[in-house]
């Protein structure tokens, strides 16, 4: 379904590219990266800048928080830390 990252965030990036047809190649394009950045931060060996995650929302189609999320355990721990 969705791949976990390291345990505190959820990556959503591949599913929503599926969805829409795109290969990794057709997406880097569009964003005007590698296609193997796109596979590296679709598996979690790369976290994108700001500007690069932006950049993919908007070749998606879609709010940034539709590509990444805290996971509810980071959410959990930090709002027990207030």
């Amino acid at each position: 379904m969705f791949e976990q990252v390291k345990g505190s965030y959820t990556v959503n990036i591949k599913k929503l590219r599926e969805e829409q047809g795109l290969t990794c190649s057709q997406l880097a394009e569009r964003v005007g990266v590698h296609a193997s950045t796109i596979h590296k931060i679709e598996i979690g060996r790369y976290c994108p800048n700001v500007y690069v995650a932006l950049l993919i929302a908007f070749a998606l189609s879609v709010p940034l928080d539709e590509l990444y999320w805290l996971d509810d355990d980071i959410v959990c721990h930090l709002v027990d830390k207030k």
